[in-house]
């Protein structure tokens, strides 16, 4: 029964995934190019976007804990995507754009932390390693945006004797995002009828949040060194990187399948690194590990912030899985170890929003400099911020304390196995 449940929630994992890495990977790019917006309009549609998600976001999640009905929120928020979708296909003015994203990222906002969730809930409870079912959010990530790369832009490849495979895109920009995402959401929403419903994966029943749990959370200094974590590492990279495209494409004159070229450099690695994430942490030490994976992020964006050189920019980009396997083999088992089961929902929803609100002011703030700068002097700002978050990495007290139990539960289960 668990194996079904497992090939379940990866089918679910890879799908829902497809859909979000369409949008992340071109949706500024078709507003540059389809819409006409200008650097500082996109910087204020992704700002905008993430007001009311902002205050919605730690309600739905409190609301989730109080009820335990995540899938059937998840389901509602799928629904009612495609229809914004739809919206979203046919909006032209920045006005349309503006109401369209908000919408769109307000529906949308459950569906992540809910899934993280339920997904989690299980794997805690049958003693599986949740990257490897999170690695399929890479997979699916990374296939369905290559695929609408090339659908848009074609492909061509070197064969013997000056010879080339070529394949001829033929769909529209934005017919590629939203249709294909419109897609990939149906179907997620079909598979959500098969989770287990929560009394087949728990063993207990969960007791439910309360008002003094919201408070404790809200003052729980290690769940406020992770957020703060969170907001100052990966969340930075990859609001750096939604100008990405704009940068390699309209900058230094790449075709719009750089994008899906840059997308398997960046995620491929992830597909071996995060079933390996719990080993990892275990071998190179919690702490470490932290220190490690910030100093590859600096390494990254300060040459971003002044090559032209696009094999030296792909190449770098092969160190984006090390983020990655942090938060997901770190961050999220950091969280679970700090944070009382009753309040995973409202925890998980408050990182969401917490995130959504890092990468709205810095969405704004990186439009700006990419319409009266560059792309250079963005990439030169993110880097800056994670020096001070290596700083702050190597002054913690929190991750030395909460890491040695993490990685110390790690050993354990291994000499159970063995």
């Amino acid at each position: 029964m668990k194996d079904r449940y497992i090939l379940l929630f990866k089918l679910i994992t890879f799908i829902s995934a497809g859909a979000g890495g369409i949008t992340a990977s071109f949706l500024n790019l078709h507003l540059e190019q389809v819409v006409g917006l200008t650097g500082t309009e996109i910087g204020f549609v992704s700002f905008f976007s993430m007001l009311l998600v902002i205050i919605i976001k730690p309600i739905v999640g409190y609301i989730g804990d109080r009820t335990g009905q995540y899938a059937f929120v998840i389901k509602i928020a799928l629904i009612a995507s495609i229809i914004i979708s739809i919206f979203y296909y046919q909006s032209r003015t920045f006005a349309m754009v503006i109401t369209a994203s908000l919408l769109f990222g307000l529906v949308r906002s459950p569906i992540m932390p809910f899934k993280d969730v339920i997904i989690t809930n299980y794997c805690d409870k049958i003693k599986y390693d949740f990257g490897k079912i999170r690695v399929f959010t890479s997979l699916g990530w990374l296939l369905f945006s290559m695929l609408a790369g090339f659908l848009i832009a074609g492909i061509k490849i070197p064969w013997f004797g000056n010879q080339f495979i070529e394949f001829n895109g033929f769909l529209p920009i934005q017919v590629a995002i939203f249709g294909m995402s419109i897609l990939a959401s149906l179907i997620t929403f079909i598979l959500m009828f098969f989770v287990p419903k929560p009394d087949t994966t728990e063993s207990d029943k969960k007791q439910k949040a309360t008002k003094e749990d919201i408070k404790q959370l809200l003052t729980n200094k290690q769940f406020l060194f992770i957020l703060t974590f969170i907001m100052t590492s990966l969340i930075v990279v990859e609001a750096a990187k939604t100008y990405m495209g704009n940068h390699l494409v309209m900058e230094l004159g790449a075709a719009e399948n750089i994008i899906s070229w840059m997308m398997l450099v960046q995620v491929g690695p992830e597909l071996i690194l995060l079933p390996l994430g719990a080993k990892m942490l275990q071998k190179f030490g919690f702490k470490n590990w932290y220190i490690f994976s910030v100093s590859t992020m600096i390494l990254r964006l300060a040459v971003y912030s002044f090559t032209t050189n696009l094999t030296v920019f792909v190449i770098l980009s092969l160190v984006h899985g090390i983020a990655v396997c942090t938060h997901i083999a770190g961050n999220i088992a950091y969280i679970r170890k700090v944070v009382a089961p009753n309040m995973l929902g409202l925890a998980f929803t408050i990182v969401a929003s917490v995130t959504a609100t890092t990468s709205a002011i810095l969405g704004l703030l990186f439009g700006y400099v990419y319409e009266h700068m560059n792309g250079f002097i963005v990439f030169r700002i993110a880097t800056v911020i994670l020096i001070g978050t290596l700083i702050l990495v190597i002054c913690s007290k929190s991750l030395d304390e909460v890491g040695s139990s993490i990685t110390n539960k790690l050993l354990l289960k291994e000499n159970l196995r063995g």
